[in-house]
């Protein structure tokens, strides 16, 4: 098949990070931040390198069938 990145789930959930702070858990899966969705990891990582540290994005996601949102600060690069 032609889509080799795979979809955008949530692969581990760091403590005290932003993504912990908003509740999201291992296996949720990502579908847009603000108005871009996000059909892959690869996307995911594209469209967050859209904006800022510090920016404030909004987050859907699907927990099993349920879709959930939240808004999420997004945290410096950590080197």
């Amino acid at each position: 098949s032609g889509r080799s990145a795979p979809p955008a789930y949530v692969d581990r959930v760091q403590p005290d990070s932003p993504a912990a702070t908003l509740g999201l858990r291992p296996d949720d899966l990502i579908v847009r931040i603000d108005e871009y969705s996000v059909r892959s990891c690869r996307e995911f990582r594209e469209v967050l390198a859209k904006f800022e540290p510090g920016q404030k994005v909004k987050l859907t996601y699907k927990r099993g069938t349920k879709v959930m949102q939240g808004e999420l600060t997004l945290a410096e690069e950590k080197q």
